[in-house]
């Protein structure tokens, strides 16, 4: 209840915030990055990333039920908190000081997902949102062909062909004959050219439409005598959004104590994110 969260916040001897369901509930967020938006020290970025006090990713860390969460992408250490619904959550608690029993892996703060136990009576959920892009909404971006479970985010469509596979299983990587290493033939490597471009990954200008998200969360519980209750508690999130820029390099080069503009060049980059998490609790 909110009560025990306003207690914890009382009697911890830490600089926290703590967040329980039924404020998460009332502010009618879809999902854990939502909801730590209004924190304050909080940061969000991107729509789904959180910073802590300012500080980069480095200097947090996200706790699920006590135990630390590994990043999805390997090239950074946060997560993004937009893949875990609210439907599940008890409470999140975002500690921005060090204490004895957490794990020593955050300089800036630590935020600590806990999930629902069990619901009380039956539930069910659905919710929908749709966003608009100042500048991408709407507007022509780039597109192409892609494959059919592309709204997914996973498609085998972009799976490297045999050819490739082959001689990285082979030589570790894709690389050239040398006479001093082994390798693949000038017209292997043509092959291997033509399987991936087989696809067709030639781009065309299309209209790109609102980021969209979707949420559905269900549960229920049954007892069994006077001893026994379970109970089980689900959801499942798929979001989707575009972002569409318009950018411009120029190389500048020194001449006789003046910068002089030696070239120019203009670059349309659309990026789609597609997010699709499932959660699935029983007790």
């Amino acid at each position: 209840s909110l009560a025990s969260f306003i207690e914890e916040k009382r009697t911890t001897a830490a600089v926290a915030d703590i967040l329980g369901a039924e404020q998460i509930s009332r502010a009618g967020d879809s999902d854990a990055a939502g909801a730590l938006k209004r924190v304050t020290g909080l940061t969000l970025v991107d729509g789904k990333y959180v910073y802590v006090r300012g500080l980069g990713e480095r200097y947090s860390s996200v706790l699920f039920n006590g135990a630390q969460i590994p990043s999805p992408d390997p090239s950074r250490r946060v997560v993004p908190l937009d893949l875990f619904p609210t439907e599940i959550l008890q409470g999140v608690v975002i500690q921005k000081s060090f204490s004895a029993e957490m794990p020593g892996e955050f300089g800036g703060g630590t935020i600590q997902l806990r999930t629902k136990t069990m619901p009380e009576d039956f539930f069910f959920k659905a919710s929908t949102s749709v966003g608009i892009a100042d500048g991408t909404s709407f507007e022509d971006g780039l597109r192409y062909r892609g494959g059919n479970r592309d709204w997914l985010g996973r498609d085998s469509t972009r799976a490297l062909p045999e050819p490739i596979t082959a001689a990285i299983a082979e030589f570790g990587r894709l690389r050239a004959a040398t006479p001093f290493s082994a390798g693949l033939t000038p017209a292997q490597l043509e092959t291997a050219g033509e399987a991936l471009a087989a696809p067709g990954f030639n781009t065309r200008s299309s209209r790109l439409g609102p980021d969209q998200s979707g949420t559905l969360g269900i549960g229920d519980s049954f007892n069994f005598g006077d001893d026994y209750r379970v109970g089980y508690l689900a959801s499942t999130r798929l979001s989707h959004s575009w972002d569409n820029r318009e950018e411009v390099r120029r190389l500048f080069s020194l001449d006789g104590g003046q910068l002089t503009l030696g070239g120019e060049r203009e670059r349309t980059r659309t990026e789609r994110s597609i997010d699709f998490s499932s959660f699935l609790q029983l007790g």
